[in-house]
């Protein structure tokens, strides 16, 4: 019997320095909680993309090196 991957694809899209902070603050901590993205990825390919414009950028550092840890991380930028 062949052994199935699951792989997801998680989208958010949050830019300006207001946001990104309430993301980094509010929202990244819920999504790493041990139920949540860290037990996804322990059984799936999980990849992480944020869609935010290049201004916005230097906003997510250092805190989303902890959401890199757990899971595949990419930025797309407009």
């Amino acid at each position: 019997m062949r052994s199935v991957q699951l792989r997801y694809d998680i989208f958010v899209t949050v830019w300006g320095r207001r946001f990104v902070k309430k993301f980094l603050e509010f929202a990244l901590p819920s999504q790493l909680a041990p139920g949540n993205l860290p037990a996804l990825s322990a059984v799936a390919d999980v990849t992480y993309r944020i869609y935010t414009d290049r201004a916005s950028d230097e906003y997510f550092y250092p805190e989303i090196t902890t959401l890199n840890n757990v899971v595949s991380v990419e930025f797309v930028f407009y």
